[in-house]
């Protein structure tokens, strides 16, 4: 079950949007409220405890790291195209080079 770590109203919705969409079982737990300050919980030792980055959006668990917790992966991008290679029945990502590279371009954007 993959848990993701968002902020309502943030690009993090481009990667709760995906979930639903794959269909898979996954839990939510909110760091950042809106109208909160900005950084004022990704800034929290229990946060960094979680992601040292600070980072939100966050997904787990994602095998290996890169400069982040041990199997939490970040950005947006990167976990967008992670769930649509691992999830390929939800026929998300195109196969052909220019269509693959539109998407991460539009990936880029929503976050």
């Amino acid at each position: 079950v993959y848990r993701l770590y968002y902020s309502p109203g943030a690009c993090s919705m481009a990667v709760h949007i995906v979930l639903e969409e794959i269909g898979v079982p996954y839990e939510k737990e909110v760091i950042l409220s809106r109208g909160e300050r900005e950084g004022a919980m990704t800034a929290t030792p229990e946060w960094r405890a979680v992601n040292p980055k600070g980072r939100i959006p966050a997904l787990a668990p994602v095998a290996g790291s890169a400069g982040g917790a041990r199997e939490l992966l970040t950005e947006v991008p990167a976990i967008l195209l992670y769930l649509a290679l691992r999830h390929p029945e939800a026929d998300l990502l195109p196969t052909e080079a220019a269509p693959i590279a539109r998407a991460v371009e539009w990936m880029n954007w929503l976050s």
